[in-house]
């Protein structure tokens, strides 16, 4: 990729020493100078990604008072300067302005500049760059010139948690032609329609396109093993000499773009950002996500929760019946006593659906990152996160212990704890609208296992919840433990409902990775 680029022009000056034409010299007070050739020589140089290259070709344009003296004049690079047939003036004290520019245009100083539909071999000929100098005498010394970049890059950071092979990369709705002025300032062609760019790519997980300064928003495609993955950008202003980071995260059958303010040798861009066009709307007692309506309560514990199920289905993913079935993480519910999964609207509507920790969080939670997810956002709305094992005792007072610790967690100040049930009683949650629901469990115990759903119908004669499946998980954001067997564990909230507890239990247990639970988001601490 092409550097900013600071270039001196060197003007190498000899004249004639008395009248013998084969003889040359300089007059010091400036009087005339006769045929010297006008040298560049480059501070920093381009060659494939960051240096100057043997042949590599600039135009330069040098005025005078009395009009154009060089116009367009080419010098190419010879390894060490750029060089080429252009003479210095005769008249030493006459000051110019230098303006230069890079690639190259045979035709002319270009009043316009397109970059290239296929940038895969390489953005270096796209990325147009100029720069000028003013009250410039013809002089040995050495003419500094900053050149700056006049168009824009994108740079693309990959992150595939898929394992998928990309091929391709391409970035559509982008202007390719620019129109210049006489200072080289860019403006896209209003009367250019919009096209695509292939990417170039420098390494397996980074990709890098030139593009023209414009407002647009953009859609990134990427071939992933034969399958074409779109995503759409938010509409943004780019400008000209800035480099704009999209960190994008590639999922089975998913494409998550998020931000970055990384910039590397540019002016700094800012972020350019996905465009889910996912609805969301809150209201006091409930809000709206992808036009889902779910109900909302300050509990007791002083916190806002959903006091309704997620059932939100990020775009590119899929739900899925078989509980044997991992490639989304995502499954229907199961009602108490059914040998498979309810796939109607109302049993979705009133139940929710089960994730696993690579639906809840985005990517996949291994042995060395489970432990970061402590209050992430994953698949809630904005301002709402998955629940954190504090949030959970807050609320109903026990915890298992983890793997540091000495003894089970108890705080006896959570407002629906009770020292009989070692938890809080789901009887006294619902009395304060928190609407439990049995959902049943997708139950995959190790790395390896294959999944099954877990409906086990409630023991309790409690008239509330006589037949509804005993076993209930809210999937939580704090981690636990690895097993000696590699089975990753986080903390979520629990149902049990047996003789012993009659009314319902909550506690917080250890929840399995790879399994699927409900899940509940809890409102950002106000």
């Amino acid at each position: 990729m092409v550097d900013k680029k600071i270039f001196a022009i060197l003007a190498v000056a000899t004249v004639l020493a008395g009248c013998n034409d084969s003889e040359r010299s300089l007059i010091d007070n400036g009087a005339r100078l006769v045929d010297v050739p006008v040298t560049i020589m480059p501070v920093m140089t381009r060659a494939t990604a960051t240096n100057f290259e043997s042949g590599d070709q600039i135009g330069l344009t040098i005025t005078r008072e009395a009009g154009v003296y060089a116009d367009n004049a080419l010098l190419s690079y010879n390894g060490s300067v750029f060089s080429g047939s252009t003479m210095w003036y005769e008249e030493g004290a006459e000051t110019s302005t230098l303006k230069a520019y890079y690639p190259y245009q045979s035709a002319g100083v270009p009043t316009s500049f397109s970059v290239k539909a296929d940038q895969s071999a390489g953005v270096s000929s796209s990325d147009f760059i100029a720069g000028s100098a003013s009250d410039v005498q013809p002089t040995a010394n050495a003419v500094t010139i900053a050149f700056k970049h006049k168009l824009a890059r994108i740079v693309f950071n990959v992150k595939n948690n898929a394992g998928y092979d990309l091929t391709t990369m391409k970035i559509a709705g982008s202007v390719l032609t620019a129109n210049l002025d006489a200072d080289f300032n860019v403006v896209a062609d209003p009367s250019a329609s919009a096209s695509e760019i292939t990417a170039c790519k420098t390494s397996d997980a980074t990709w890098e396109a030139v593009v023209v300064p414009q407002t647009a928003a953009f859609t990134v495609s990427i071939n992933a093993s034969g399958k074409e993955m779109t995503q759409r950008i938010l509409s943004s202003e780019i400008k000209a000499g800035y480099s704009y980071t999209i960190n994008m995260i590639v999922n089975p059958g998913d494409l998550v773009v998020t931000l970055s303010g990384d910039i590397v040798n540019w002016n700094d861009g800012g972020n350019l950002g996905e465009d889910t066009s996912v609805q969301f709307d809150e209201y006091e007692d409930h809000f709206v996500y992808d036009g889902v309506s779910y109900d909302i309560k300050k509990m007791a514990d002083g916190r806002t929760w959903m006091v309704s199920n997620l059932r939100y289905v990020p775009k590119g993913m899929k739900i899925s019946s078989d509980p044997a079935d991992t490639t989304y993480g995502i499954w229907y519910p199961i009602v108490a006593g059914a040998s498979a999964a309810s796939t109607d609207e109302a049993t979705m509507s009133a139940h929710g659906l089960l994730y696993n920790s690579y639906a809840a969080f985005g990517t996949k939670v291994t042995r060395d990152n489970y432990a970061s997810f402590e209050g992430a956002q994953g698949i809630c709305p904005k301002g709402w996160h998955i629940p954190t094992r504090a949030e959970f005792v807050a609320l109903v007072g026990f915890s298992v212990k983890a793997p540091d610790e000495s003894a089970d967690l108890v705080n006896t100040s959570a407002p629906y704890y009770d020292a009989e049930y070692k938890g809080a009683k789901v009887a006294s949650l619902d009395a304060d609208g928190w609407n439990h629901v049995g959902t049943g469990i997708v139950n995959i115990t190790s790395p390896t296992g294959t999944g099954r759903y877990v409906a086990t119908s409630a023991t309790t004669a409690n008239a509330p919840y006589v037949g509804i499946i005993g076993m209930t998980y809210y999937l939580g954001s704090t981690g636990a433990q690895v097993t000696t067997s590699g089975n990753i564990q986080l903390f979520g909230m629990m149902t049990s409902f047996t003789k012993a507890y009659m009314d319902g239990r909550y506690s917080v247990a250890y929840a399995n990775y790879k399994s699927g639970y409900a899940i509940r988001c809890i409102k950002d601490a106000e």
